[in-house]
């Protein structure tokens, strides 16, 4: 049993409880206590900045589902009401081409006539004409005579009036296109 133990000099003793000592307040050594502490400290912001980031998608994704039923709500009515007219239009244009057949198959046939349309008939004139109102026979204004006569006292020679007038029976040559300028000019 004497062969157990071996006699240590006191000041290796001494180093080596030092060294206990240090092992125990820092486990890491100097070389990385204090930068794994920082590393993890790093981590820990980026995973709380990254859950913050969650919370906001999520908060925003059920806010855009609710906007999404507001506006589904809303679209489903007119969309049916598309859906039905679309439905009007086709029926209403099958009717027209079976019209259309039955109204051929009677032209082929002889039965009746296609109708022509009609020519636009002709506008009326508004040209301004002047006419003049027979007087009361006690008026000292009443003119002689119905007509787009001027009445007596006033000017004859009036000058023409301004803007274009058109000139009846003369057709003026086209206007030309304006000329192309180059690149530089």
């Amino acid at each position: 049993m004497a062969d157990d133990f071996a006699i240590v000099p006191e000041k290796e003793m001494s180093e080596l409880k030092a060294q206990m000592d240090s092992i125990r307040r820092n486990p890491l050594g100097p070389y990385g206590g204090q930068d794994l502490i920082e590393s993890m400290n790093n981590l820990t912001r980026a995973i709380n900045s990254l859950m913050q980031l969650f919370q906001t998608a999520a908060e925003e994704l059920k806010l855009e589902e609710r906007e999404t039923e507001t506006i589904t709500r809303k679209i489903d009515p007119m969309l049916a009401r598309i859906e039905a007219i679309s439905d009007q239009n086709r029926k209403i244009a099958q009717g027209v081409v079976a019209v259309a057949d039955m109204l051929e198959s009677a032209r082929l046939e002889g039965r009746a006539p296609i109708p022509q349309p009609k020519p636009p008939e002709q506008m009326p004139s508004f040209a301004p004409q002047m006419r003049t109102m027979p007087a009361p026979p006690e008026s000292p204004f009443a003119p002689a005579q119905m007509g787009p006569q001027q009445p007596s006292g006033l000017p004859t020679n009036f000058p023409p009036p301004a803007g274009p007038r058109p000139l009846a029976g003369i057709r003026l040559p086209p206007i030309p296109p304006p000329k192309k300028k180059g690149l530089f000019g």
